[in-house]
């Protein structure tokens, strides 16, 4: 069977397989149309994998990668797998709406031209270990296994699986009307009909793929690309699909423990790199989204980097633009940024054209770490995939040439001697024939030749005559500069945008400090209408004569802090950088409130209502400012006022040379484990439980208490803590269960409740006979134990009861459906001298 898919880049790695399976195993008279998208209102509309035009009909198919037990509960799918449980859509429902919602848009736009309109029906197949065994019978009916459904090409299993009859007004009486011999007209309406379908758009976390491939590692073990929100545009990422099917990998990629070693590496090793420095976060692009389970087609978001190209575009985009001061300030940049990393013992060591993106005039940011070192506390590495991994297509000569002087830092100052070259000239350091960069002095040098020392100490072939790390190679880098350019001017260009001549003393006229920090002091100016937070013996330039990165980002932070309508902080008035005073400082509108644990201590006149909004509030603050791009790091309640009820965020802004701050209150004891996002939704929820507990919220209490004693508060947990706020402070009153107590010789001493299936219990039952009357035996089947019981029916006596015995989770699914009857309450067992459950029977 020819299966024609409009994009195969919509498409998952399962599909994919599935697809070559079926095309090889189905007839070579039927027709199959995958990664299809139908187009229209939203009740109108539905993605499927693969539409098969058999002889007799149209089948939907929905295909489902799943691995573990499969069942259903509550209208959901859920997947168990040891100790995971996760929810999936319910497949069945989702491919009987597509088939009706096809079958209705055949019929409107086909009814005149086909001899007949078919009939459409649907299936799910199973691509992984998960089988049908334990879905209701009606679900049952319309899932098989890959395996099953392949054969369905035979006519016995086609009639097993689909049946061997069709409404009348359906049934192909001749062979005209057979759907699969008109198959140009099913070829015009599904691959050339831009008005009902397009192909489907692969999606991952709720972002869509727009547009092709941005970039593809050299051996196409992954792809990146654009992506944006499929319900909001504005939020733009960029996603790496990764194929660990690819020939150079598959042997290293073959079990969920080695796909994780490579997946999540460069997740860890940005963890570690931000929780080292905050202000590191702004030199590398940021994760966004990893998914829980390293699968064949595992799928990472990062932030978009904004206004920034890859460095190949950006020379080919602005080499004419660029003057030999422009080149100088991004090679600096690009050189501290790496000197950064190397402070922390973070060696990238796959610096290339893919993985350094830049902007005008000096912006810079690093990428795909995936092969980076760094002090790893588990001492997992990558050292056996690392050729594989890395994307760099130049051989580095102490991999080459075995040089065991070679580190991961002169590798670095390798690589980043050749990026170097490339920004300078436009070009890349010749290769000699075993693919190595060497030095070789440049006709028409722009430099006059002053580079041609550090080039040629940065690309020796040798290891030990390199610069040992970048810090080294920017140290000299900045000296060789200082002698041909003004270097002091233009590498602190950048600041020039936030300078200042204003002095706060004059122009606020404080009355008196408020805090004083160190060199930092908070005042209140003299009209009471401004606050403003100074930072003094502030320089532009660190001691190596480089530029001072953290006070630019700290710069960068405030200006959109600025630039964005936000209720929930101060509104900036005014902050810049005086460089004659040596002193950043920031002015902002002084409010009057209360600070949050003030607040909460005033029960007496706090209604429960207020504390309860106040709690949702902070919630939802949290989360906005994380969506908008910021991160407190340091929130607890005395960071918090509150203005009418609505929580104001203060010390958003903080400069500190020593690092992030944080109050060991409102950290978790593995704060050092995470990232500051984190630490920011554990210090809310933390804050919330104890208003709950003070205030006796019992289920926003025990909620949040769960919520904090895990490794982490996920932004899943914490989202879904916002959304069902109302449900968790307040949940609906419990229902009226009836207690049945039942008595017996062979249970337990202790009180033994048997644990229902959300309030239900199962019961099988046989009648027999005996001389002492009617016997009825019965099977009591709960979620995770099963208990026997016989009973005399004439006298509605217990004759035997047997312990308890153990669930699994298919014997319960099983017995569940066998059971004749539902009953609705909570059995209690206990030991006693008496054989009875009057309330039972």
């Amino acid at each position: 069977m020819k299966i024609h898919c409009l994009d195969p880049n919509g498409i998952n790695i399962h599909e994919k397989e599935a697809n070559e399976i079926l095309e090889k195993s189905l007839p070579d008279s039927w027709k199959g149309y995958s990664s299809l998208e139908m187009i229209g209102k939203q009740a109108n509309a539905f993605e499927t994998d693969i539409i098969i035009i058999t002889a007799d009909r149209i089948i939907v198919v929905e295909l489902k990668d799943y691995n573990g037990d499969l069942y259903s509960r509550d209208g959901k799918w859920v997947i168990q797998s040891g100790n995971y449980e996760g929810t999936r859509t319910n497949g069945a429902r989702q491919v009987s709406t597509a088939a009706k919602i096809l079958a209705s848009r055949i019929e409107s736009k086909l009814e005149h031209k086909l001899p007949m309109v078919p009939w459409v029906d649907k299936c799910v197949v199973l691509c992984g270990s998960a089988t049908n065994e334990f879905l209701p019978e009606d679900e049952q009916k319309i899932v098989f296994s890959l395996e099953e459904f392949k054969n369905i090409g035979n006519p016995k299993k086609y009639i097993d699986f689909f049946g061997d009859s069709l409404p009348h007004w359906c049934t192909p009486n001749n062979n005209r009307k057979r759907p699969n011999q008109n198959l140009s007209i099913w070829d015009k309406f599904f691959t050339n009909n831009s008005a009902d379908f397009k192909p489907k758009t692969f999606t991952a976390n709720g972002y869509a793929i727009t547009g092709k491939a941005l970039f593809q590692h050299k051996d196409k073990i992954y792809s990146e690309y654009r992506s944006q929100r499929k319900n909001d545009r504005n939020y733009k990422a960029l996603m790496r699909r990764w194929d660990f099917t690819a020939s150079t990998i598959r042997n290293n990629a073959r079990t969920p423990d080695e796909r994780e070693l490579i997946a999540y590496r460069e997740s860890k090793v940005l963890g570690y790199i931000d929780n080292q420095d905050e202000s590191l976060k702004s030199i590398h692009l940021n994760l966004l989204y990893t998914p829980e389970n390293a699968t064949a087609d595992f799928v990472e978001l990062y932030e978009w980097p904004r206004n920034r190209l890859r460095l190949n575009e950006f020379i080919a985009k602005n080499k004419e633009k660029l003057n030999p001061k422009n080149r100088l300030d991004i090679i600096q940049i690009f050189l501290s940024h790496l000197a950064r990393l190397h402070e922390i013992d973070v060696a990238h060591r796959d610096i290339g054209a893919h993985s350094v993106w830049v902007s005008l005039p000096s912006g810079i940011s690093l990428s795909n770490f995936l092969t980076a070192s760094y002090p790893d506390p588990k001492n997992k590495t990558v050292c056996n995939v690392r050729e594989y991994l890395k994307h760099g297509r130049v051989e580095i000569p102490e991999d080459l040439y075995e040089d065991s002087d070679g580190t991961p830092y002169t590798r670095d100052v390798y690589l980043a001697g050749a990026v170097a070259h490339y920004i300078a000239y436009n070009r890349w350091p010749k290769k000699d024939e075993d693919g190595v960069y060497f030095w070789e002095s440049v006709e028409n040098d722009l430099f006059d030749g002053i580079l041609n020392d550090w080039l040629k100490t940065s690309l020796n072939y040798e290891a030990k005559e390199r610069f040992q790390n970048i810090n080294l190679a920017l140290d000299d880098f900045n000296s060789l500069i200082k002698g041909i350019t003004n270097q002091e001017n233009s590498s602190l260009q950048a600041f020039e945008e936030y300078h200042s001549d204003i002095n706060v003393y004059l122009e606020y006229q404080p009355l008196q400090s408020i805090s004083t920090k160190g060199t930092s002091m908070l005042f209140r100016s003299g009209n009471g209408k401004t606050g403003v937070k100074l930072w003094n013996g502030v320089s532009e330039s660190t001691s190596n004569g480089g530029i001072n990165h953290h006070l630019l980002t700290v710069l960068g932070r405030i200006q959109q802090l600025k630039n964005t309508e936000f209720d929930n902080i101060s509104r900036i008035i005014d902050f810049g950088y005086n460089p004659s005073m040596q002193s950043l400082f920031i002015a902002y509108e002084w409010l009057e409130g209360v600070v949050w644990s003030e607040w909460i201590e005033k029960e007496d006149t706090i209604s429960r209502e207020e504390l309860e909004t106040a709690i949702y509030e902070l919630l939802k603050s949290t989360a906005h400012i994380h969506r908008l791009g910021f991160i407190h790091g340091d929130i607890h309640p005395k960071n918090i006022i509150l203005k009418n009820g609505s929580p104001i965020f203060i010390d958003l802004i903080e400069f500190s040379n020593e690092g992030s701050s944080y109050n060991p209150s409102y950290v978790p004891d593995n704060f050092e484990n995470l990232s500051l996002i984190a630490r920011d939704r554990y210090a809310v929820v933390k804050m919330a439980l104890e208003v709950a507990d003070k205030q006796n919220l019992i289920h926003l209490a025990e909620h949040c208490r769960n919520l904090i004693e895990q490794p982490e508060v996920s932004e899943g947990d914490f989202n879904r803590l916002i959304d069902n706020y109302k449900a968790i402070v307040s949940p609906p009153p419990a229902k009226q269960i009836s207690i049945y107590e039942i008595k017996g010789r062979n249970f337990k001493n202790e009180l033994e409740e048997i644990e229902s299936d959300d309030g239900l219990y199962y019961i099988s039952s046989k009648i027999e006979k005996n001389n002492h009357g009617g016997l009825l035996k019965l099977l009591i089947v709960g979620f995770k134990q099963q208990v026997y019981l016989h009973i005399n029916t004439d006298h509605k006596f217990i004759v035997r009861c047997y312990p308890p015995k153990p669930l699994r989770h298919d014997q319960f699914i099983r017995k569940k459906r066998k059971a004749e009857i539902e009953l609705e309450g909570q059995i209690i067992l206990h030991n006693g001298s008496a054989n009875h459950a009057d309330e039972f029977i």
